[in-house]
C-alpha cells in the first residue's frame, strides 16, 4: 500500500467520524496543548 493512497483513506476516515478531533487532540497534547486550540 502506497503512502498517498494511504494518507488518502486516512482522510476518509476522518471526514466520517470523531476520529479527527482525537487526532487533533493527541496532536495538541504532542505540541504541548497549544491553549487557543485547546478550549473545547
Amino acid at each position: 500500500m502506497n503512502r498517498v493512497r494511504m494518507i488518502q483513506n486516512l482522510d476518509i476516515t476522518m471526514s466520517k467520524s470523531t476520529v479527527t478531533k482525537m487526532v487533533k487532540d493527541v496532536i495538541l497534547e504532542a505540541d504541548g496543548c497549544l491553549p487557543e486550540m485547546n478550549s473545547d
